[in-house]
């Protein structure tokens, strides 16, 4: 057993002890007191109320044995009541209730569409909130679709390269009409050339087309105006090239390479070169079509045709050198154009004469219907392109019937710009004239009355009844200046509408020509021109310069535009012999 045997263990186990009695007595306590009360509440001292053992007739409801008195006096108590009466009070409280269920169910149902029509007045007004609100976004929608239709569209540029722009199959072949492809070329000095060139190219209905940009500021400028382009990266001066001079006959020579650059990129490629100094009139594709089996379509020099149709040229009758402003080359002509490039080593050698002398070598005479030939020691076939349907400068702008003395009276009778124009009244002749006129007339308001029309030149085509395809602006004596005035005097240039609204007016004025100079210009002139037949020419255009000074210098006071009227000759102008003179207005 347990031994204590020293004075801590004896304290611990009293210490023990004294916590397990107390431990023990807070037990009993705790338990006994529950179980005592519980014992005295059910045993000692169970709870009784007399009132919940007992029953009274007068707690029945349907009783009548105890009537309470308003005071609360007690009655004495009435005779039983009969099973029919009973019944009867049995009937009367059920009808009570019935009604009280009908009155309780009328409640509810008041209730209940009170309920629902709130419900119906929420959804309602739920719904115009949403309406509202779609409106809103609709609103919204509108608002940002117009600010954003107002804001300027900010489209990345590409990064302009040069390299993009290089001569390849695809790029030629995307551009293909009927297996043709028309190409022209030019530096920046001839922009405005280009633009016009290709606008009357699109208006005739031509869209495979090419412009060769003979330098990058050319390139980019071609570029920004979507004009169908490539680089040919001459190295050539950015200025006038001006006919007959050394850039000149250098340009022609990149011509004839460029010429064999598309023939070599396809096998069944053909080129229409066409001069920039050219104006489309018609689409010349059907043309060409008629005449698969010629190898070389060219244009020419020729001043009078040799046909009266729109058939081609009779060779050799039409004779004059052929022009090699507007060709046509079918992918058989490669060895011609490789020789034609050979012939330009010798630096003296013009490209053109050099062509004339290569076709015409070995050849033979058309034949009808086509008038075809056999040239090039008659190894290819040749045409010449009718010179009044594919025109040269003189036939198209000089050879050209007007009435003797054309007439269009023009009224300006009020200002054009607030009271800032003065009137002004005039003959004219030339159709750019009747267009300024016409440019000035759409300000009044109300118009003036129409002039008379002037009567329209005829060309040579129209002579015979067809329409030209194309002009090219050779035959003049002034330039380039006077090649762009050719083809406004024709309506075939490309000009802003503000070209013809000058913001101080127009002047314009009769060309009055005394009749004996008219008359002395008419007569006829026979054999070699000599130097006392030019006399009755210079008088007559002498007149008139008089005039067109006395007109300038007013139109420089006033800082006006002069409209110049239709100016006579007698004489024309070339560089080769004339038989006789014609009177002509130009």
């Amino acid at each position: 057993m347990f031994s204590y045997t020293s004075v801590v263990d004896r304290w611990l186990a009293r210490s023990a002890l004294v916590v397990l009695i107390l431990g023990g007595s807070w037990g009993i306590v705790s338990i006994g007191q529950p179980v005592y009360w519980r014992y005295y509440a059910t045993v000692l001292r169970p709870f009784e109320d007399p009132t919940l053992n007992t029953t009274d007739a007068t707690d029945d409801p349907f009783s009548v044995t105890k009537i309470h008195t308003p005071e609360g006096a007690v009655l004495p108590a009435a005779a039983p009541v009969s099973e029919q009466a009973r019944v009867e009070l049995l009937q009367q409280d059920s009808a009570a209730i019935a009604a009280e269920a009908l009155a309780q169910k009328a409640k509810v149902s008041a209730a209940a569409a009170a309920v629902k029509e709130e419900q119906d007045r929420a959804a309602a007004a739920l719904r115009v909130k949403h309406a509202a609100a779609a409106d809103l976004r609709d609103k919204e929608a509108v608002e940002a679709a117009a600010k954003a239709l107002a804001t300027p569209v900010v489209v990345q540029q590409q990064p302009f390269d040069v390299n993009d722009y290089l001569l390849t199959k695809e790029r030629v072949h995307g551009l293909l009409e009927r297996g043709v492809i028309m190409v022209t070329w030019a530096n920046h000095h001839y922009l405005d050339f280009a633009r016009s060139w290709v606008a009357q190219v699109k208006k005739s209905g031509i869209n495979g087309y090419l412009v060769g940009a003979m330098d990058d500021d050319m390139l980019r400028d071609l570029v920004t105006h979507n004009v169908h382009t490539w680089r040919m990266n001459t190295g050539m001066t950015k200025g006038d090239l001006g006919w007959g001079s050394k850039n000149f006959h250098e340009m022609g020579r990149f011509k004839i390479k460029l010429i064999k650059q598309f023939l070599d990129l396809d096998a069944t490629l053909t080129v229409v070169i066409s001069d920039i100094d050219t104006a489309w009139v018609q689409n010349p594709m059907p043309y060409f079509d008629r005449y698969p089996t010629a190898d070389i379509l060219t244009s020419t020099d020729e001043l009078r045709p040799t046909v009266m149709d729109d058939s081609l040229e009779k060779f050799p009758q039409a004779g004059s050198s052929f022009n090699i402003g507007i060709m046509l080359f079918r992918n058989t002509s490669k060895a011609f154009v490789e020789d034609w490039i050979k012939a330009l080593d010798d630096p003296q050698m013009w490209d053109q004469n050099a062509f004339n002398n290569l076709a015409r070598k070995g050849h033979l005479h058309s034949e009808a219907p086509l008038n075809l030939w056999r040239g090039y020691d008659q190894k290819l076939t040749f045409g010449v392109l009718p010179c009044a349907l594919f025109a040269s400068g003189h036939v198209f702008f000089v050879q050209v019937r007007r009435s003797p003395h054309p007439e269009a009276v023009v009224r300006c009778a009020a200002a054009v710009r607030a009271g800032s124009h003065a009137s002004a009244c005039g003959q004219h002749a030339c159709l750019s004239t009747w267009r300024l006129i016409s440019a000035l007339c759409e300000h009044f308001d109300p118009p003036p009355a129409p002039p008379p029309a002037p009567s329209p030149p005829q060309h040579k085509a129209e002579e015979l009844g067809l329409q030209p395809y194309v002009a090219h602006a050779t035959f003049q004596y002034s330039g380039t200046p006077g090649k762009r005035h050719r083809f406004r005097e024709a309506l075939l240039w490309e000009d802003p509408p503000e070209y013809f609204d000058h913001h101080k007016g127009f002047i314009t004025y009769t060309n009055t020509i005394p009749e004996a100079l008219l008359l002395k210009a008419a007569e006829p002139l026979s054999g070699e021109v000599t130097r006392d037949m030019l006399d009755s020419h210079f008088a007559l255009v002498n007149h008139q310069l008089l005039s067109v000074r006395a007109a300038m210098a007013v139109a420089t006071l006033t800082g006006r535009v002069l409209i110049m009227p239709a100016i006579a000759c007698q004489l024309d102008k070339y560089w080769g012999p004339l038989s006789g003179g014609a009177w002509t207005l130009l």
